[in-house]
Order: structure tokens, then sequence, then C-alpha cells
């Protein structure tokens, strides 16, 4: 008997129908699972990043400490536990002595002419010194300066003027005007510490109200000229560093530029953080190199009067380690290549006093490129 071919191919196209729903019915079903998929990783990604942003600090971006409201844990490595002192490879420090101009008393120690004989000792002519310096009981000396009145014969009094010097230094000298202006600006002494010092260890009670006035109005106008030369200083020096910070006062929001040379420093209070307090201190064509970090302005200074820039390496390498902790394997890997090849590179410059000046720069030069080729190769895409 002959099989019925026609009820074979009748079964054959029910299960090529079955087959086709059911591959229609696991496509819908694939397309469904890659859908929350894609929208599950969207959101892994988001969290991510999310969890990045909150985890930035000091250490891993451009905010300042100030900003972590904890101090972050010592990475590995960093236990602290160096040896206190000075390190093995420095050079000892030891203050010079006094020069004979500028001792003030010399007080010889001998022993007695009974013990020199009995023990047939023999006196020579040299002497172990110790130079011991100490303040005075009254580290200061008061000037009283007076000025005989003259009757007219009007009636009128009249007084004998004093010099210009005097009637300017007011209560305090020069030289204690100039101690106030270091602890202040240097020491970063507050005027009530500043007055507990002279209460307590010169007994000369002042009060917080007068030192303000010194350091605000005799010192500035004393440092005027040598702020200006310094300032105008500025547009000719090779290299600069610049940055900014904020603070309040008397409840309005100011910045405080400082701007950086090989041999001196200029600070700038000005209202704004705008790209014009640089036009206003460099001028337009300022020539030199200067090192800044990415804010807005000063980049915008930077590309309006075509200066060079060499942007702040602590930034840069916080923003690396910012991109590492958002966890992509490729960006992990490139972000991990990109903090070798800086670490190598720091590490030839700390050796640079013992290295063959050409073959240093030689080796400097190899690692730049090495850093400028990982950043452009992923500027194209993942390796």
């Amino acid at each position: 008997m002959e099989p019925d071919y026609r009820q074979i191919i009748r079964r054959q196209e029910q299960t090529i129908c079955q087959q086709a729903q059911t591959i229609r019915r696991q496509q819908a079903r694939i397309a469904e699972l890659e859908q929350v998929v894609a929208r599950l990783t969207a959101r892994v990604e988001e969290l991510s990043a999310k969890v990045a942003r909150l985890s930035k600090n000091s250490s891993n971006s451009s905010k300042p400490p100030s900003s972590d409201i904890v101090k972050p844990p010592r990475p590995p490595g960093h236990a602290g536990n160096g040896r206190i002192g000075g390190q093995p490879g420095h050079p000892r420090h030891e203050r010079p002595p006094f020069d004979a101009n500028q001792i003030d008393k010399i007080c010889l120690h001998e022993l007695p002419p009974e013990e020199v004989r009995r023990r047939k000792l023999r006196p020579l002519d040299s002497w172990h010194v110790l130079q011991q310096v100490e303040l005075v009981e009254k580290p200061y000396v008061v000037t009283e300066h007076r000025a005989r009145r003259y009757l007219t014969p009007s009636g009128r009094i009249v007084l004998a003027p004093l010099a210009p010097d005097v009637r300017g230094a007011g209560l305090l000298g020069p030289n204690l005007t100039a101690l106030v202006g270091w602890l202040k600006a240097c020491g970063h002494v507050s005027y009530r510490r500043i007055g507990e010092f002279f209460r307590d260890v010169l007994a000369l009670p002042i009060s917080d109200g007068h030192l303000a006035a010194c350091c605000t109005g005799k010192l500035s106008e004393a440092l005027k000229t040598a702020y200006e030369e310094a300032a105008s200083a500025l547009r000719h020096e090779a290299v600069l560093g610049s940055d900014e910070t904020g603070h309040r006062h008397g409840g309005k929001g100011y910045w405080t530029w400082c701007l950086r040379a090989a041999r001196f420093s200029v600070f700038r209070i000005d209202a704004t953080r705008a790209s014009k307090v640089l036009a206003d201190l460099l001028g337009e064509d300022f020539g030199g190199i200067l090192t800044v970090d990415y804010y807005s302005a000063n980049r915008s200074f930077a590309q309006r009067g075509e200066v060079r820039t060499q942007y702040c390496w602590s930034h840069l390498l916080r923003d690396i380690k910012f991109l590492r902790q958002l966890g992509r394997p490729p960006l992990v890997r490139w972000a991990d290549q990109l903090l070798a090849i800086a670490r190598g590179l720091f590490r030839a410059w700390h050796r640079r006093t013992g290295t063959d000046p050409p073959r240093w720069h030689r080796r400097m030069e190899r690692w730049k490129q090495a850093f400028l080729e990982k950043v452009r190769s992923h500027c194209r895409g993942p390796q």
C-alpha cells in the first residue's frame, strides 16, 4: 500500500506552522527581554554614575578638601608608620653660630684655681661654646613724644609739630607694626590671638580694632608701592600659577585670587570670578605659561588671548580616578593605563637631579608622548 503523500505533507505543514508560531513567540519574548536588559543596563549605568558622583571628594576630583564631609580613609600602603625625624638620604641641617658682632654678652666659665692645682690641670686657650638666645624682660622700648604747647598773643594754643613718621606710626612703631603684619599675613593668626600674644607675652594690651586698623591702614598703605611693582612684574614672568577661592565678608561673596611666580606671589580680592580678573592682572597679550585648573574663566582667558596653558596635573589625575570609579571595564582599563604612565612620568621627574640632562629630557619626552597617545587612542574608540 502506497503512503498518502498529501497527508504527510499536511502534517509537515502543520508542524512547520507550529514551529513558526513558536519562533515568533520566542522572538517576541527575546525582544521584550532585550528591552528589559537595555532598561536595566541604562539604570545600572545611571546609578553607577550617581554613586561615583556622590563618592567625589578632594582625592578624586577638583573639589576642595573643605567640601569633604568626613575624612576619607587612608588608601592601602599609606598607613602613616614612617619614621619620625630626618629621613635617610636627607642632608643634616644645623644652624650656623652667631658672628662675634652679633653677640651681646660673653660669660666665661672656669674651674676654681684650687681644683686646677689639685688636679694638676693646665688651662688651654680654647673654649667649648654654647650660644644661648633669651628674651629680655621687657622686649620693647616705650618712647613718649611731647609736643610743647604755645600761646599766641590772641590766646590760641598751638603745638610744636611732630615728625611725619612719628605722627603716622601712632601707638605701634615700625618694628611692632611689621610684627603684627607678619603674624596676620604669614602666621595666619586672628586679631584676637594677636591681642592675646601682646597681652600675655609682651604685657602690652592692644584692642582687636587697633590691630585691624594697623593691618588695613598703615601696612596696606606702606606696601602699596611694593604690591603694584609685584603686580606689574606678573606680565613679564615666564611661568605663572593661578588659583582662586571664595569667601564671604559682610554678607557678600568675594574671591581671593593668587598668582604665583618663581620668587613672589600676588593676591587680589575681587567680587567676581570671571576671566576679566586675569585680563586685568596679566593683560591680553601675556606671553608666558599659565598653570591653572579647568575652571571656565581660565579656559576663556587662555582661548581669548592664545595663552599657553599647563592644566593642573592634580585635577587631571583626580578626574581619571573618578572615571575609573564608574566601573565600566574598558574605561577602568584605560584609566589604569593612564595612571600607570603618569606614575612613570612623575617618577622620572623626581629623579631629574641625579640624571644626565639630555637623557632625562629624552625620557620625559617618551613618557609625555606615551600619555598623549593613550589619551588620543581612547578618543578614537576602544582598543
